[in-house]
């Protein structure tokens, strides 16, 4: 789920707990909180990610979960956010997407197309046939 608020600023990091407060919405198919209200609760340790075959991070099996997912890079966009292409071992392409504070800080040119690299992040599903504006 994604916290989402203008006015929120606190600093967080990997492995903090948090409880939030606001109204369930959505964008482009995303569920958010808005109106949020967040506080730390706690910190506990992120849990070692799952290696698994773009295929499957395709899928629904591990949605929300942290996983590690391989590939050969593709095309790289940058706006707001960014995204990177990458076709799997068993030739499935996935979409990365990347937080803004990423891509401020990505030297992008290291990753020229057909690159191999290895993704860990937590699975969402975006497909553009959902009848959102696209939808995760």
């Amino acid at each position: 789920i994604v916290l989402f608020s203008h006015d929120l600023s606190m600093p967080l990091s990997q492995g903090d707990r948090v409880e939030a407060r606001g109204v369930v919405g959505q964008f482009q198919g995303a569920v958010q909180l808005q109106e949020v209200e967040v506080h730390r609760v706690g910190r506990a340790p992120l849990p070692e990610p799952v290696p698994i075959s773009a295929r499957r991070a395709y899928g629904w099996s591990h949605m929300g979960q942290r996983v590690r997912v391989e590939g050969r890079s593709g095309g790289v966009s940058l706006n707001s956010f960014g995204t990177m292409q990458v076709t799997g071992d068993d030739g499935i392409e996935l979409t990365l997407y990347f937080p803004e504070s990423a891509v401020r800080d990505f030297d992008w040119e290291h990753y020229p197309r057909g690159t191999q690299v290895a993704a860990t992040g937590v699975v969402s599903i975006y497909k553009r046939t959902w009848p959102y504006d696209g939808g995760f």
